[in-house]
């Protein structure tokens, strides 16, 4: 791994990877007017009854191999094997969608 003119690059084997990272924000006001329809009404209704009274960890993610929902679900049961307590008390909502990639060549 090596740094050249700001880009973070991984090399392998006679192949240089170009690492890119990108930072995204949250708008507050369209976060607050989303909160506040029915649709997300509904769907927070219907995960709170899916969860009961356990502690609820929400995720969304792509659905794709580079996503990290294996490592993540992996992790979760790693978390229940070493807290077995926590078993009945804690529930992993994980929400996926279809990842769609269009190449432009």
């Amino acid at each position: 791994m090596y740094c050249s003119n700001g880009f973070l690059y991984l090399e392998t084997g006679n192949r240089k990877i170009l690492v890119k990272v990108q930072h995204c924000g949250i708008d507050m006001h369209i976060m607050h007017d989303m909160l506040e329809t029915k649709a997300f009404k509904s769907e927070y209704k219907q995960m709170k009854e899916v969860a009961g009274k356990r502690f609820a960890i929400g995720s969304t993610d792509r659905l794709s191999p580079l996503s990290g929902i294996t490592q993540k679900l992996s992790g979760y049961k790693k978390f229940l094997a070493k807290f077995p307590e926590y078993k009945d008390k804690i529930s992993l909502i994980q929400v996926c969608w279809l990842a769609q990639c269009v190449v432009h060549v």
